[in-house]
C-alpha cells in the first residue's frame, strides 16, 4: 500500500516559497554587505567582529526589515523574488488573461494596454519554475529582442523549459506581468 502525499495547499506553498527566497535573499545580502566593506569572514581570515555576530559568528552585522510582499489584485498571481546582479529587486506578479496567436509587436502593445509588461527570459525562466501550471503547453513571448536580429524576439516554451527566439511576425501566445519593487532590504 502506497502512502498518500498530501499537499502543503497554495498558502502552505506560497509561505515555503517566500521563506525560501527572503532566506537566500538574506544570505545574499550579507554577502554583498560584507564585501563591499572589504571584509571577510572572522573564521577564514581569523579576524573578530566587535559587533554582534549573525547566528555562524562571522558574518557583519546587516539590519533587514520584514519581507513585505506586494497586494495582489483579483486574478494576479505571484511568481516570486527577482534578483539582479546577486540582490533582490524585485516581486514578480503573473497578470490574469493571455493572448494567442499574436505576434510580438501586438503582444508589446497588449501587454501595456493590460497594465504590465512581457516578461524578461529571466522573469520566464521563473514563471516556468513557479507557475508553470497556469501556462499552456505552448511558446510565449518575452519583452526581450535578440541582440543582433533586430527582427526576431526571444520566447519561453512551457511545455519543457527551452528559450528561443523567433521571427516577430510569428505568432505566438503572450502573457503580462507587473513588477514591484523590493524597498524593505536595509542596510545598516
Amino acid at each position: 500500500m502506497t502512502a498518500e502525499r498530501k499537499s502543503p495547499g497554495l498558502s502552505g506553498l506560497f509561505e515555503m516559497i517566500v521563506n525560501e527566497a527572503a532566506t537566500r535573499a538574506h544570505a545574499a545580502l550579507l554577502q554583498s554587505k560584507a564585501s563591499e566593506a572589504g571584509q571577510t569572514c572572522g573564521r577564514s581570515s581569523g579576524r573578530s567582529w566587535p559587533d554582534s555576530r549573525d547566528r555562524h559568528g562571522c558574518c557583519p552585522p546587516v539590519n533587514t526589515n520584514e519581507l513585505r510582499l506586494p497586494t495582489l489584485n483579483s486574478g494576479e498571481m505571484y511568481a516570486g523574488i527577482v534578483c539582479e546582479a546577486g540582490r533582490p529587486s524585485h516581486h514578480l506578479i503573473l497578470l490574469p488573461g493571455e493572448r494567442e496567436d499574436i505576434g510580438w509587436n501586438d503582444a508589446m502593445e497588449w501587454a501595456d494596454q493590460s497594465g504590465g509588461e512581457l516578461p524578461t527570459r529571466s522573469e520566464q525562466a521563473l514563471l516556468f519554475a513557479n507557475l508553470k501550471d497556469q501556462f499552456k503547453e505552448a511558446w510565449y513571448w518575452s519583452g526581450a529582442q535578440h541582440v543582433s536580429r533586430s527582427d526576431y524576439a526571444w520566447a519561453q516554451g512551457f511545455y519543457g523549459g527551452f528559450q528561443y527566439y523567433y521571427r516577430k511576425h510569428g505568432k505566438l501566445r503572450a502573457r503580462a506581468v507587473r513588477r514591484s519593487v523590493i524597498q524593505s532590504f536595509i542596510h545598516s
